[in-house]
């Protein structure tokens, strides 16, 4: 068996005409070193020119773009206006919370000197003044037969308020200043002659507080109303319930006259409806003098001025 191979293997050589591989191919040459680096640095100097021209138009673009944005140096200055801003700002908050402190002040006093100018004075509704008349003769006749009162009043003046149905018409308005207080109390005290007529006998108000009045009124009647054994009156401009005193504010509504907290029920009788609706009323004050005019005038500038702060401070930003 190993002779028979051996035979084959030598046959097999003998008839493999397989021609030799051709070793005579030329060669490509290489490249020296030298050269190599050449290109290499060619090659290099032009990417390094386009990056640096790159570089250079996006930098001017950066400055271009960034030219319009605030600096350091700017929002440092627009935060010291920012705080000038708010501190004058609260400056001005507190002078028009001073000025209306101040104005309160002043109303309240206002009211008081004018309540005493009127201290004397009577307000008559209902009675008849014919052309020719003498009013203060028409009114001494009106005490007389009417309120029934024996001594003679001593009458200031009497003057016939502008608005009402005129004159030969019954439903007059009279105004009428006493020389005597004691005289006002005992036609007030003599007021209960008049039930059941068209003749009303009130005191002289000044108009703001006429509107206080008259909203105690309406409580005064919603108690009557839902609670009839509610012993309940009016004195001057408070509501007497009881022995507890309420006084209504245009701000809050009504008050009690010794706390100052808001009051919504007295008693069971639940007040909050009422008062909500007196609250939303606009009532006529009357005519408005020449102080509380400026007043009212710089109270308004203060504020546009606080308004127009708000907005820097809002733009700023």
């Amino acid at each position: 068996m190993p002779q028979t191979l051996d035979k084959y293997l030598q046959r097999g050589n003998k008839n493999n005409n397989t021609p030799p591989r051709n070793n005579n191919t030329p060669k490509r040459p290489r490249s020296s070193p030298e050269e190599g680096s050449g290109r290499e640095k060619r090659a290099n100097k032009m990417g390094n020119g386009n990056d640096d021209a790159l570089l250079v138009k996006f930098s001017t673009l950066l400055d271009t773009k960034m030219s319009n944005l605030a600096t350091k140096d700017d929002i440092t200055v627009i935060r010291t206006e920012i705080q000038s801003l708010r501190e004058e700002n609260n400056l001005l908050r507190k002078e028009v919370a001073e000025l209306k402190t101040a104005a309160e002040h002043r109303d309240r006093r206002v009211e008081f000197l004018e309540m005493n100018a009127r201290r004397n004075n009577l307000v008559l509704r209902g009675l008849t003044v014919r052309q020719g008349d003498n009013l203060q003769d028409v009114v001494q006749k009106f005490f007389t037969e009417v309120l029934k009162i024996d001594q003679e009043i001593e009458i200031d003046s009497a003057w016939l308020i502008a608005g009402s149905q005129g004159v030969g018409v019954r439903g007059a308005m009279v105004i009428v200043t006493l020389q005597h207080n004691r005289d006002k109390w005992l036609i007030i005290g003599k007021t209960h002659c008049l039930r059941g007529t068209d003749y009303n006998v009130s005191q002289d108000f000044p108009p703001t507080m006429r509107t206080r009045i008259s909203k105690l009124l309406r409580i005064r009647a919603e108690l009557r109303k839902k609670s009839p054994g509610a012993v309940c009156r009016l004195r001057s401009d408070k509501l007497m319930v009881g022995q507890e005193a309420f006084v209504w504010d245009d701000k809050s509504g009504l008050k009690a006259s010794r706390s100052k907290a808001p009051v919504s029920c007295i008693g069971a009788v639940n007040l909050s409806p009422l008062i909500s609706s007196l609250l939303g009323e606009n009532g006529a004050v009357g005519p408005v003098h020449d102080a509380e005019k400026s007043a009212g005038v710089l109270i308004v500038c203060l504020l546009l001025m606080i308004h127009c702060v708000d907005r820097k401070l809002i733009c700023a930003v």
